[in-house]
């Protein structure tokens, strides 16, 4: 008698466990040393979520159970292979944010309204991230600097300061010369970078930036991609919002082509504002409950 009681006890103990696990909500954008708990189509899983790096159609994205990619507001690409899932997706826009280790930044169509400044923030995903990494793959941008681009670094809010690109003596503007270039920069006192986009046309062009947080470990190897170019922190004061009529414009270069090119970006975007995305950024613990309204990607 004293063993059929037992063997209740841990039943019922186990039972308890899987119902109150299956009752709290998937962590949104967990950061990438946790361990979370996925809903495995129906099944409780014990593995980590979040974690393997992936490609889809020549995107970067991390595998997520599809379930799970859906929480954190992110698109379908291609099959993870053994059974880790979707290779998941991160496309934002102007007013958005994002915490996933590669986002993409990006201006779909002339119709996406922007205004004179918008601003696309990434947040630190943790201390194990040192370095950050903006790829600038499309840039589609008025002549003479009428649109320009700057990052800015923040640490607990506080403005450090903004990005530096030597090689165009301490301009800190990029505008549509700077196409397929990479800058890496430092992020160890930094825990929030902001992607400014500031206009004085009506059209403020169209853009996709990849952004990438480097891991400390993968600092070194980061520094010597070929291609690389280190940008620094200047503690200079916040850039002003761009005047009607610029005329520095040497600070960006050559006049950049104004050609019609056409971007090969995708079409479904995650509809999400910012007041949306802040509670399931800032607090891991709660699931995301935005809207999401994306379509599944090739």
């Amino acid at each position: 008698m004293l063993f059929v009681w037992r063997n209740m006890s841990v039943i019922l103990t186990l039972l308890m466990f899987v119902c109150e696990a299956l009752s709290f909500g998937i962590p949104a954008e967990s950061n990438v040393t946790n361990t979370v708990l996925p809903f495995q189509t129906g099944l409780l899983g014990l593995n980590e979520d979040g974690r393997t790096n992936c490609n889809s159609g020549g995107e970067a994205g991390i595998c997520y159970d599809p379930f799970n990619c859906l929480k954190v507001s992110g698109l379908f690409g291609n099959d993870c292979p053994g059974g880790q899932g979707v290779c998941c997706l991160f496309y934002r826009q102007c007013g958005q944010r994002s915490s996933q280790e590669v986002s993409y930044f990006q201006r779909l169509d002339e119709a996406a309204a922007t205004g004179s400044r918008c601003n696309y923030k990434v947040m630190k995903r943790s201390p194990r991230y040192c370095a950050m990494r903006v790829n600038l793959e499309e840039l589609e941008l008025p002549r003479d600097c009428q649109t320009s681009i700057n990052i800015e670094g923040f640490y607990k809010e506080n403005f450090i300061g903004t990005l530096r690109f030597p090689e165009r003596d301490l301009a800190d503007v990029i505008c549509s010369t700077e196409t397929g270039k990479e800058y890496t920069f430092d992020i160890h006192n930094v825990d929030e970078v902001l992607l400014n986009v500031e206009s004085s046309g009506d059209d403020s062009g169209r853009w996709k930036i990849k952004v990438t947080q480097v891991h400390c470990r993968e600092v070194d190897a980061a520094s010597e991609r070929s291609g690389n170019i280190p940008a620094v922190w200047s503690t200079k004061l916040r850039s002003s919002p761009i005047t009607p009529k610029p005329t520095a414009y040497s600070r960006c270069g050559e006049i950049g082509p104004s050609g019609k090119k056409r971007f090969n970006l995708r079409k479904n975007i995650n509809n999400i504002t910012d007041e949306e995305s802040k509670h399931f950024i800032e607090n891991i613990e709660e699931g995301n409950h935005s809207h999401n309204n994306a379509e599944f990607a090739d």
